[in-house]
């Protein structure tokens, strides 16, 4: 059975069992019990010394042990030449006699057995390669008797269980843990291999604390489950941690273990690493290396490697030049100010994340800036994919907490990162709309009599929150000014007299991890909007108990932490007085000893809870038309562009998205997460210019340039609707730059200067360049021609000669006699009524409105 088929049923023997995981000497398992039984092929004379012969076992293990084999009763110190040949250095070890040996059998064993010193830990045995971090000693303590075939110690107490907290959306939370109490006692020391070296003098934990006084750092176990005497662990809860500390007081022994993201704390983790290297001369602004010393050579990678390092408030980007020597390629990097650096300077190295996915920046930063062991991590493959759209830029320049990057990304991603401690793994979720578990909990069938309560978290029903992101200068990741971007959402229903009458402001969120970029501008957005979203009405908290039935695996889903469940209680009530069910999220589950737990839980608040979505747009779409898809009767709908959807415009003369042709009578609720973009504009053309021939009439002549074209057009409303956008985008095309005046002479010296053509308007597609303009004398060839303007793009407008296509929503440069053109439109209502419900601002829309 396991355990969650066994908790269903009554009448069982209950147990917790206590174990403890501390470090062993390599070289007492059973293993090298067996590697070191080897067979000498040659006979050794007294005094003899040299090469043998050997067969069996596995003499390299122990190359690295201060070997000696044990021939008979003498020791010998030995060399290990390879599995089969040794070399005789010494004879007569420790005090035993030089004697002759026959061909036979023999030991080979490390140091720490010869020698006395070995009491199966590292920390006491001679051999330097005795400590591997994956061979422990197992010290378990049940809380009753087990079945005869395990070996187990006396002394269990008690345990007590620290429930964890998570923080949806916003952080790690807070850390799980346990607290075991055993109880000391005289000891025979059972578990010393050599039994000459076992006493009874002393107790069990007195010894354990002088032979291995590491124990903070190692694995400690609970196990909760059901039928001890008939032991399978699979009918057992087991959760790991790492133990944090211990001590021995009055004969009791009090270990604490806590989760393994405690390794993120900024105590324990930094990312990037501290460079060693410094500088060996100043800086300045002639200088085209950096040479360092005080750190290994290639310490910032092998030849040719880019690396970015900041000296001092500066970041450069150089190459690795030599073992010592970096060539400086970029000063001033990321809008920090170049300066001279002195010598001595710290040459700090740079973690560079260029588009990374969310997620796979947390695995980079558990698996390679923290001693978060590889056992405890998950697989994310899901999660990674369903997190595509969120890619992420940073350059971190200074050693930061990794707990602190990684709060940063979750409110970035939306995540919730907890420590599961039934599957012992490291968890990443996403906090979705999708995730709302086939779970209904209520007081008849599930919660413990009188045992739920409910308070209003009113201090977290928040009404504004700021996000700032893409910072100016990336040394400095505070204060409003070093960011180009400050975006704050605010629910101004909430804040009526006749609501909460009052401003609750979060603390802003700066955020290192976003650029300037159209899609990071929607994921900026959307992690003000989702805040606000979700404290639309007063947050409540929720605590009650669950038999152990109740959680984990139960009624087809999972009760576990970040997990979406629905609850019903009689002590919240709809209007009319009858028992009201809400959804709520699990922020912990604290084991209360006894099969029972005590919950913790927060109502979920969503912009499409408790709405009914009527259709989804999950795909990217181009010039899209809705009825084409959905074109329901006369009613009331819903729609929802998903996260990481782009619907994006193809030409100018049209729409990105277009409602279509509804049945009257039909009004759509519009949810964006995704982006609806315009086209970008084409460029004008440069002037044209055809002078006369100077017999006709002599003198200068000039031409304006064609005007640039308008953006493309994002929205367009056929029917009255409603538009949610505060976690989305609808931006129109930007507008093509006018081109630019020619100008020419036609009497000797001849002169003409063809104009440019303008640059394209910044679009889903960029608009094109306008052609260079050409100026000429009236049939004869052509004397000169402008450069063609420069295409926009999805990332940036045209810039061609310092004039510029429209940014999403603007209008194109206007060159002296020619206009750009204007950007498309954002919303066109074409007379019906359109309500901005969210995000009506100038970053979630962009462009004009009809």
């Amino acid at each position: 059975m396991s355990f969650n088929s066994r908790k269903v049923l009554a009448g069982q023997q209950i147990a917790a069992i206590g174990d403890l995981e501390l470090d062993r000497c390599v070289h007492t398992t059973a293993q090298s019990v067996l590697d070191g039984a080897v067979n000498a092929l040659d006979g050794a004379a007294p005094g003899f010394l040299g090469f043998i012969a050997l067969s069996g076992g596995n003499p390299l293990s122990f190359v690295n042990s201060i070997p000696y084999l044990k021939w008979d009763d003498e020791f010998l110190k030995v060399d290990i030449i390879s599995n089969t040949q040794l070399k005789i250095e010494a004879r007569g070890q420790f005090g035993t006699v030089d004697a002759f040996h026959s061909t036979g059998p023999a030991e080979i064993q490390h140091s720490g057995q010869a020698d006395g010193s070995c009491y199966a830990t590292p920390s006491t045995c001679s051999s330097p390669d005795s400590y591997d971090p994956d061979t422990k000693i197992l010290f378990r303590f049940p809380s009753t008797q087990l079945d005869l075939d395990e070996h187990f110690y006396n002394g269990f107490s008690s345990w007590k269980h620290s429930a964890g907290t998570v923080d949806p959306g916003q952080s790690m939370g807070t850390r799980s843990g346990a607290t075991l109490t055993l109880k000391d006692s005289v000891d025979n020391d059972l578990y010393v291999p050599y039994p000459e070296r076992r006493t009874s003098n002393g107790t069990l934990f007195s010894k354990l604390i002088a032979r291995s006084p590491n124990f903070e750092g190692r694995p400690m176990k609970i196990h909760t489950g059901f039928n001890p005497l008939d032991l399978d662990f699979d009918n057992f809860l087991t959760r790991e941690y790492v133990i944090d500390s211990a001590d021995l007081k009055k004969g009791v022994f009090t270990v604490k273990g806590v989760d393994p993201l405690i390794m993120t704390d900024d105590k324990k983790a930094k990312a990037p690493f501290a460079s060693l290297g410094t500088s060996t001369a100043a800086i300045t602004d002639v200088s085209t290396e950096i040479t360092y010393t005080n750190a290994p050579a290639f310490d910032y990678g092998p030849a040719t490697t880019t690396v970015f390092v900041r000296l001092d408030s500066e970041v450069i980007e150089c190459t690795v030049l030599s073992d010592f020597v970096l060539t400086i390629v970029t000063r001033a990097v990321g809008g920090t100010e170049q300066k001279d650096h002195e010598e001595n300077a710290t040459v700090q190295e740079c973690l560079i994340y260029d588009g990374v996915n969310v997620v796979v920046i947390i695995e980079d930063l558990l698996t390679n800036y923290t001693k978060v062991p590889a056992v405890f991590l998950d697989d994310y493959s899901a999660v990674i994919a369903a997190t595509s759209s969120i890619t992420l830029t940073a350059n971190i320049n200074k050693p930061t907490s990794v707990k602190t990057l990684i709060d940063e990304l979750i409110k970035t991603g939306d995540l919730v990162v907890f420590y599961d401690e039934e599957s012992q793994l490291i968890k990443i979720k996403q906090v979705s709309d999708a995730s709302v578990e086939p779970i209904s909990i209520n007081e008849n069938d599930h919660i413990g009599q009188e045992s739920i309560d409910f308070k209003r978290d009113t201090k977290n029903q928040f009404t504004r929150y700021s996000v700032a992101w893409a910072p100016n200068d990336i040394t400095k990741t505070s204060d409003e000014e070093n960011f180009s971007i400050v975006y704050q959402a605010i629910n101004v229903t909430n804040e009526l007299p006749q609501n909460i009458g009052e401003v609750n402001e979060k603390k802003i969120f700066f955020n290192r991890w976003l650029t300037t970029s159209s899609a990071d501008v929607i994921k900026g957005t959307s992690i003000a909007q989702r805040v606000i979203d979700r404290s639309q009405a007063v947050p409540k908290i929720a605590d009650f108990e669950l038999d152990v039935e109740s959680v984990f695996d139960t009624q087809g889903g999972r009760l576990e932490l970040g997990s979406i469940i629905t609850l019903l209680s009689s002590r919240e009530v709809e209007v009319d007085g009858s028992p009201k069910a809400q959804n709520h999220q699990i922020l912990s589950l604290s084991d209360l000893g006894d099969m029972r737990y005590k919950v913790k839980s927060r109502l979920f608040q969503d912009p499409i809870e408790n709405i009914t979505v009527d259709f989804t747009i999950t795909e990217n779409k181009e010039d899209y038309d809705l009825s084409t898809e959905f074109a329901p009767a006369a009613g009331n709908y819903v729609v929802l562009i998903d996260t990481g959807v782009t619907i994006g415009g193809t030409v100018t003369g049209g729409n990105a998205f277009t409602t279509g042709s509804q049945a009257a009578g039909v009004t759509i609720d519009f949810i964006f997460r995704g982006a609806v973009e315009g086209k970008g504009g084409r460029g004008g053309i440069g002037g044209i210019l055809i002078m006369p021939v100077p017999q006709d009439i002599p003198g200068n002549f000039s031409v304006d340039g064609g005007n640039g074209l308008d953006g493309g057009n994002a929205f367009n409303a056929t029917i009255d609707c409603t538009i949610n956008v505060g976690s989305g985008a609808i931006w129109a095309g930007g507008g093509g730059s006018g081109g630019r005046m020619s100008s020419g002479n036609n009497v000797t010296p001849i002169s003409a200067f063809a104009g440019n053509g303008g640059s394209g308007g910044q679009g889903f597609i960029g608009g094109s360049g306008g052609d260079g303009g050409t100026v000429r004398i009236e049939s004869s060839p052509i004397l000169d021609t402008g450069v063609d303007g420069s295409d926009g793009s999805r990332g940036a407008p045209g810039n061609t000669g310092g004039s510029l296509g429209g940014v999403w929503g603007e209008q194109g440069d206007s060159p002296s006699g020619s206009d750009g053109g204007l950007s498309g439109f954002a919303i066109i209502s074409n007379g019906n009524t359109v309500t901005i419900s969210s995000g009506d601002n100038a970053l979630n829309i962009r462009g004009r409105r009809s």
